[in-house]
């Protein structure tokens, strides 16, 4: 139940929360002025010209595809020049060849399947490292491009996935000056690295540096609640709220820490002013809603994940919680449409599968409540309530021998389990007996056959 509810990652919620773009290029006005920049030389569009060799050779994951060409967008809203996608893809295809060769020969073919996806990520960070280091990337405007928009990229390039060559820009600019800028986008990338601690640093030497900005405290907290240090997480928390209580971001992210702390009280406030503040946000209705439904009321949790619904596309998160609250409200039918929906669109949910054959169950579709069942076995094979619904299913479908087995199964798990099957288990007996008597009989009459 405490699970699914996100942080924001800036203090005012992008409405466009599947646009990395939208986030990059807030705050760059200036980038329709910014000086051309020409991305088709330097070492990407020297290695594309090899030629022949770089024939099919663009054997990439979607995944990586569609990362080149966000990079590619990135780069011509904030440096109003785009890459030149063809060369960086064959680049990139041809880098990535180069280092399986050496990782099989390393392996003797028993590479793990996502091995192939490790190599296309350090493929591409090399390219992009290699055309960074050529073009003077350093997040200080000293390469002809506005410092601004040097910023604006090295955030997109966190945001796409690939901080590691933020952090060597940044690394390039604090070399040639002590910009406060530069350990924000610092903290940024090293918590993406999952630097927990070092990115706390950063923000903790920017916080006592200038105490007014609220910025390095609202990341400060987003660090320390994913430390599971909730006391300060919400104590710097308070700190942003008291200097800028108008920004839905630190409401929301506070009320995912009393979330985590089962404080759905004060959480539902903090929801509720992060609603407020920021009404397009469906994240903070979604989370309202969840708060709603872990307090049992029923009705504010429908209401508010229904608005949610007409915010834009509807988010995993928000069938899942749709779906838990049908469902206790024994609208069973409801329920599975909504988790059918979230299933589509997070499929490892294994606990879903759970909730949709409980709802199964209860409209009498056990054969299809039977293949959840299965899928949930695989993982959890000691499940007591999945077998117990197991048991329910078979009985149901008059597969009395199966449902013996599995009523014994239960029974070695956990033998109050199948006290409320005492009724259910006499049924099976009964049937079995008389299965017997009825083979019995035949036999019988058989043998006195042969004797006459």
């Amino acid at each position: 139940m405490l699970a699914g509810i996100s942080l924001v990652l800036s203090v005012q919620p992008s409405l466009l929360l599947a646009s990395v773009l939208a986030a990059c290029c807030s705050g760059c006005a200036t980038v329709s002025t910014l000086p051309h920049l020409d991305m088709t030389i330097g070492p990407i569009a020297a290695r594309a010209a090899i030629g022949p060799s770089y024939e099919n050779t663009t054997m990439l994951s979607q995944q990586t595809c569609d990362q080149i060409a966000d990079l590619s967008r990135l780069c011509e809203h904030t440096l109003s020049s785009p890459l030149d996608i063809d060369a960086l893809t064959l680049a990139v295809s041809e880098q990535a060849k180069l280092l399986l060769s050496h990782r099989v020969n390393t392996l003797n073919g028993e590479e793990p399947a996502a091995l192939y996806g490790w190599i296309e990520h350090q493929a591409l960070q090399t390219e992009i490292n290699l055309w960074l280091d050529h073009t003077g990337f350093d997040g200080l405007g000293t390469n002809g491009l506005s410092a601004e928009s040097q910023k604006a990229f090295l955030t997109g390039l966190i945001q796409l996935g690939l901080p590691e060559s933020a952090l060597t820009c940044i690394g390039r600019g604090q070399q040639t000056e002590d910009a406060p800028a530069l350990d924000l986008l610092r903290g940024k990338a090293l918590s993406a690295l999952g630097q927990p601690e070092a990115a706390i640093s950063c923000y903790l030497a920017l916080s006592a540096s200038n105490p007014d900005d609220h910025t390095p405290y609202f990341h400060l907290a987003g660090e320390y609640l994913r430390l599971g240090r909730h006391a300060d997480a919400l104590d710097a928390f308070d700190h942003v709220i008291s200097k800028q209580p108008t920004l839905p971001g630190p409401w929301h992210n506070k009320g995912v820490c009393l979330y985590q702390l089962e404080n759905f009280d004060e959480a539902v406030t903090c929801f509720e002013k992060a609603c407020e503040l920021s009404p397009a946000f469906a994240g903070s209705w979604i989370a309202l809603g969840k708060c709603y439904l872990s307090l049992g009321s029923l009705l504010q949790a429908q209401t508010a994940l229904e608005h949610a619904l007409t915010l834009g596309e509807p988010h995993a998160e928000l069938y899942k919680t749709l779906g838990l609250t049908a469902k206790a409200q024994g609208q069973l039918e409801t329920a599975a449409q909504y988790l059918n929906q979230a299933l589509e669109k997070m499929p490892d949910e294994i606990g879903l599968f759970l909730a949709r054959a409980e709802c199964l169950v209860g409209i009498s579709q056990y054969q299809l409540a039977l293949q959840d069942l299965a899928k949930l076995k695989i993982i959890e094979p000691y499940n007591v309530q999945s077998c117990a619904l197991e048991f329910e299913c078979l009985f149901a479908l008059q597969r009395y021998a199966e449902a013996e087995r599995c009523y014994y199964f239960l029974q070695g798990m956990h033998p109050k389990a199948t006290e409320q099957y005492d009724e259910h288990i006499a049924v099976i007996r009964s049937h079995a007996n008389i299965a017997t008597q009825s083979v019995n009989h035949v036999d019988v009459s058989t043998e006195s056959d042969v004797c006459a």
